[in-house]
């Protein structure tokens, strides 16, 4: 009789790519090599945004300008069009700036702050246009790590963890599951599926577990 074989599911540290060493470096307050490089990525990201915010400020502003010198008739409706899109536009980058200055900071630093508690998975949708592209969330106490698909889903909602991140930006860079047996489990935990979101809601007023055994 053949054997049958456990499905292995990926652990965080299989889909974030993460080793040994960078959760040593991790412990130790600082950003590995790799975890260097991927805030490197992001804030080349959050740069980019910052140029477009910028520009489309500038497009505003001269469309403003141009429509206060010729009125607002048949000539300066294409201006309104531009003027409305560009500070709309402004509007929704203007935390990119911040964002881009702060990851310069933590760059200089490569500090690394860590958390431990229960997480609480959470999905909202964002529409931008006629698009409305899913955005994943990890909730930690105060704290808000938007997260990719495949590493949100590598998660247990309601599960204890510590988290790995950058002070300022939220940048999560590495998670460890802490495990738990179930006589450490809060009594008055409860659990509401909800099918339709495709996620669990967890709510405790347990305050957060801490267990030292951590499963990577």
């Amino acid at each position: 009789m053949s054997s049958v074989k456990k499905k292995k599911f990926p652990t965080i540290a299989d889909v974030m790519n993460l080793s040994e060493a960078d959760f040593a470096a991790n412990e130790a307050g600082k950003l590995s090599d790799l975890q260097t490089r991927r805030l490197q990525n992001r804030r080349l990201m959050w740069g980019l945004a910052t140029a477009g915010a910028l520009l489309m400020l500038l497009l505003g502003i001269v469309s403003l300008v141009v429509l206060l010198g010729i009125g607002a008739g048949s000539d300066g409706g294409i201006f309104v069009v531009f003027g409305f899109v560009g500070f709309l536009w402004t509007a929704l980058l203007w935390q990119m700036p911040l964002k881009w200055w702060h990851a310069n900071q933590e760059l200089q630093a490569g500090d690394v702050q860590q958390s431990e508690g229960r997480i609480r998975q959470n999905m909202s949708k964002v529409p931008i246009g006629m698009v409305q592209p899913t955005k994943y969330y990890i909730e930690q106490g105060e704290n808000k790590f938007e997260v990719s698909k495949d590493v949100f889903f590598t998660f247990k909602n309601g599960d204890p963890y510590t988290l790995y991140y950058t002070p300022k930006t939220k940048f999560l860079v590495g998670a460890q599951h802490i495990r738990t047996d179930d006589a450490f489990m809060p009594e008055d935990d409860t659990w509401s599926d909800d099918v339709d979101e495709g996620y669990a809601s967890y709510a405790s007023d347990e305050p957060p577990m801490r267990q030292r055994q951590r499963q990577r």
